[in-house]
């Protein structure tokens, strides 16, 4: 069960791993009180562009608390110190889209919110 996060500017409930109609995995949480759905993949500036021309929302991820990025905050450049997520769409992320130094604290919180394993044999079937 998601616990509420106090934020600056917002409530949001600490982001729960769930399955999206499509079949992908996502973050569920509910951000200034409007459930969301996340795509776990770290965004680099590209990405981020790409998303907002989509129509999809973006936000900062610090520890369990997401942060929408509004204008003021995409003005002020990208955070030092965590990931940039998107709304979910139904597609993949593309590789050039991704943010290799931050796709690693953003598979962490996945994997343990899934409570997932690191998998040595990449044919070893998926535990879920």
């Amino acid at each position: 069960m998601s616990r509420t996060l106090q934020g600056p500017y917002l409530v949001t409930t600490s982001p729960t791993c769930t399955m999206h109609k499509c079949g992908r995995m996502v973050l569920a949480a509910d951000v200034r009180g409007i459930t969301r759905h996340l795509d776990p993949t770290a965004l680099n500036d590209m990405g981020e562009l790409a998303a907002l021309i989509d129509g999809r929302k973006t936000y900062e991820l610090h520890g369990e608390l997401l942060v929408p990025r509004g204008h003021e905050r995409i003005a002020a450049g990208r955070p030092a110190d965590s990931p940039v997520l998107a709304d979910h769409a139904c597609k993949s992320v593309p590789e050039a889209h991704t943010d290799d130094a931050f796709m690693g604290k953003a598979l962490s919180l996945v994997s343990r919110l899934l409570g997932a394993h690191e998998v040595s044999d990449p044919n070893e079937p998926c535990p879920f």
